[in-house]
């Protein structure tokens, strides 16, 4: 048979005793907890709606790193309504607004809570050749000005409305451009503003043929190749041809052999009457 254990009331009793200290150390932990969590949540409060907490307006963004592009440009573009708490900031927000600038290379969003502040690094493109594009607007094509940086990004001209005077449009002119050059274009960007001839506009509309506009002349290139360093070379050898050649006779510079340079003449008038019937 089974023994039947009895248990005395002494022991029944201190087990009693025992589990309500256990439940006043549980309701004294929640409580201290529940004090804990209102005292942060209330200080997150004060510290919320202290002045210097919140951003007010746009002057309170520190912003450096620009040159080209305007404080109050740059800051009308921030995606923050104002007044609004610090805490409620969202830099990764406002990190992808300002990169999605084609006049920015790189920004860089920091939010201190102590000193309360909002930071803004900002890597602007650089310039370097003016570059209008056919786009299609409104089931219509358009040409819209712009610019491309020295990496080949296109930057529409539209994005310096509100530029500082450090902003000066690029006296090299690119024509014909398309995506496709881009791998070549830093190369060939660094050539032309090392050559020491000056060349005012690159037409890129004939693929296999490369047109510069000089202060000698027009010069054709043919195709873009390895042989444009030495070109250039050629090209600069002969800038005292216009002190030989009247400007107006000469038609272009043929410069697609570099070992075996030619120029192309127009027909001078006293020629054209002569051959006239």
């Amino acid at each position: 048979m089974n023994e039947i254990v009895r248990i005395s009331p002494a022991y029944l009793q201190k087990r009693r005793r025992h589990l309500r200290h256990q439940r006043r150390i549980k309701l004294t932990q929640f409580f201290w907890r529940l004090t804990l969590v209102s005292g942060i949540l209330g200080g997150v409060v004060w510290v919320a709606q202290r002045s210097d907490w919140v951003v007010r307006s746009p002057e309170q963004i520190e912003i450096r790193g620009n040159r080209l592009l305007s404080l109050n440009s740059l800051r009308s573009t921030l995606p923050i309504s104002y007044p609004q708490s610090l805490l409620q900031v969202q830099p990764q927000v406002i990190t992808k607004e300002l990169n999605s600038n084609p006049a920015i290379a790189k920004a860089t969003v920091n939010r201190t809570l102590w000193p309360p502040k909002i930071q803004i690094e900002i890597q602007e493109r650089q310039p370097v050749a003016l570059v209008p594009l056919q786009q299609k607007v409104a089931g219509r094509h358009q040409i819209i000005p712009g610019l491309l940086d020295r990496q080949g990004n296109w930057i529409p001209l539209s994005s310096y409305q509100s530029a500082t005077t450090a902003f000066k449009v690029p006296q090299l002119e690119v024509t014909g451009y398309d995506n496709m050059y881009r791998p070549y274009w830093s190369q060939v960007y660094q050539k032309l503003s090392a050559s020491p001839v000056k060349i005012r506009q690159l037409n890129w509309s004939d693929p296999v043929n490369l047109v510069l506009q000089t202060e000698i002349g027009t010069v054709h290139l043919g195709p873009y190749t390895d042989k444009f360093t030495e070109q250039l070379k050629v090209l600069d050898r002969m800038r005292q041809l216009p002190n030989q050649i009247q400007r107006d006779r000469l038609a272009y510079i043929d410069l697609t052999d570099p070992a075996s340079p030619s120029i192309q003449l127009r027909s001078s008038p006293e020629s054209a009457a002569t051959n006239s019937p």
